[in-house]
C-alpha cells in the first residue's frame, strides 16, 4: 500500500507539472463522482426504510452515549479538519472564472450546503444501521461503502470505495497545489533559493516548486511507514494553526478599516486638488506639466501610493469615494468574523491537547522555520 501511495503522489506531481487548470478539472470530475455516489447511497437507503424509521434513528444517537464537554470539544476539533478542503477554492483562484468574488461565494455556498446535508445523514445511517461494523476497528473505515453494499448492490459498494479513494487522492492534490504556491511565495521573499521560482519552457509551470511539494510528503510517508494515524495527528497542528492565524489577521484588518472609517481617515481636505500626475497636493502645488523636471521637483504622494489618505492636521472636511459607512450588516459581518476566529482557535487549542504527537511535530517544524527566518 505504501508503494501505491508513493506512486499516486508521483502522478499528482506530474499532473501539476502539466498545469493547475488541468489539475482543477480532474479534481472537479472526482468531486462530482463522489457527490453522485453519496446521493445514490441516500436514495438507495431511503427506498428500503420508511420515513418513520428514519426519524426513530435520532433518539438512538444519544440512547447509550453520555456526551461530556471534553468529548464535544474533541469531536468539534476533529470535524473541523474535515472542512479543510474549502481552502482549495482559494488555491484554484488563478483559474477561477471571473468575477472571482461572486464565483467563489457561490462555490462556497454549494460546498457548505452539500456537506451540511450529506455528511450528517450518511454518518447517522452508516453508524446506527451498522452498529457491529461501526465498533470494528477495521470495518469502521469502510462504513459508507458497506452501507452501499448492504442496502444496494456490490456494484454500488465497489463504486463508492473507488470514488472515496479518488477523493482522498484529490485532497492530496489540493495540498500539493497549496504547498508549491507557498514555496514560491517564500522564494519571492528570499527565504527559499531563487531557483524555486523557475518555470519549465514546455508547460510554464514551476517544476522545482512542484518537486519539493511532492517530494517532502513522500519522505514523510517513508519515515512513518505509511501509518495513517500518525499522519492524521501530524496533519492537525499545521492546518488549524494556519486557519487561526488567517482568521486573526482578517479580524485585525477589518478592525483597522472600521477604525479608519470612524475617524474619517480616508478623506482628503476639501481644498486639496489633483495635479497632473494624479496626486493630491495642497493648494498652489497643482501642476499639469508632465515633464521630467516636474516629476523630480514634485514630492511623491506617499499616502496615495499606499492607498491611504490622511487629512491634513487630522481634520477631514470632505467625504471620499472610498469611504464605506458602517452599516448594520458590516457590523454583523465583523462580529461573525470574531466568532469564527474564536471557534477555530478553540478547535486548535483542543487539538494541541488531544493530539500531542501533532503538537510535538508541528511545534518542532514551526520552531525550526522561525529560527531559519
Amino acid at each position: 500500500a505504501l508503494e501505491i501511495t508513493i506512486g499516486v503522489l508521483v502522478l499528482l506531481g506530474i499532473l501539476n507539472w502539466v498545469g493547475v487548470s488541468e489539475s482543477a478539472r480532474v479534481s472537479l470530475v472526482g468531486a462530482v463522482i463522489a457527490f453522485c455516489s453519496d446521493v445514490a447511497i441516500l436514495i438507495t437507503v431511503f427506498t428500503h426504510i420508511s420515513f418513520s424509521d428514519f426519524l426513530s434513528l435520532f433518539p438512538r444517537m444519544f440512547a447509550h452515549q453520555h456526551l461530556t464537554v471534553v468529548s464535544i470539544l474533541t469531536g468539534f476539533a476533529g470535524s473541523f479538519l474535515a472542512f479543510s478542503g474549502l481552502e482549495s477554492i482559494s488555491q484554484l483562484s488563478p483559474v477561477m472564472k471571473t468575477p472571482r468574488k461572486r464565483v467563489a461565494g457561490i462555490a462556497l455556498l454549494l460546498v457548505v450546503l452539500t456537506i451540511g446535508v450529506t455528511s450528517p445523514i450518511l454518518t447517522m445511517l452508516s453508524t446506527l444501521l451498522q452498529p457491529r461494523e461501526a465498533s470494528d476497528p477495521v470495518l469502521s473505515n469502510q462504513l459508507i461503502s458497506l452501507l452501499a453494499g448492504h442496502w444496494g448492490s456490490i456494484f454500488l459498494q465497489t463504486e463508492v470505495a473507488i470514488s472515496a479513494s479518488a477523493l482522498l487522492v484529490f485532497a492530496s492534490n489540493t495540498a500539493i497545489i497549496g504547498s508549491y504556491h507557498v514555496f514560491m511565495a517564500l522564494s519571492r521573499m528570499d527565504f527559499f533559493p531563487a531557483f524555486v521560482l523557475r518555470r519549465n519552457k514546455l508547460r510554464g509551470t514551476p517544476h522545482y516548486s512542484i518537486a519539493l511539494a511532492t517530494g517532502i510528503p513522500i519522505v514523510v510517508l517513508v519515515l512513518v511507514r505509511g501509518n495513517i494515524n500518525i499522519l492524521g495527528d501530524m496533519y492537525a497542528f499545521g492546518l488549524l494553526g494556519a486557519f487561526t492565524l488567517t482568521c486573526l489577521g482578517l479580524d485585525i484588518v477589518r478592525y483597522r478599516e472600521r477604525k479608519a472609517v470612524r475617524a474619517k481617515a480616508y478623506q482628503w481636505p476639501a481644498n486639496w486638488q489633483r495635479n497632473g500626475h494624479d496626486e493630491h497636493v495642497p493648494p498652489g502645488n497643482v501642476s499639469h506639466d508632465s515633464s521630467q523636471d516636474t516629476l523630480k521637483n514634485t514630492p511623491p504622494d506617499r499616502h496615495a501610493l499606499t492607498g491611504v489618505s490622511i487629512a491634513q492636521g487630522g481634520v477631514a472636511t470632505a467625504p471620499s469615494a472610498r469611504t464605506r459607512p458602517l452599516s448594520f450588516w458590516s457590523t454583523l459581518d465583523f462580529w461573525l468574523g470574531i466568532l469564527t476566529t474564536l471557534l477555530v482557535l478553540t478547535a486548535w487549542m483542543t487539538n494541541l491537547v488531544s493530539k500531542p504527537l501533532a503538537t510535538a511535530f508541528g511545534g518542532s517544524v514551526a520552531s525550526i522555520g522561525m529560527i531559519i527566518a
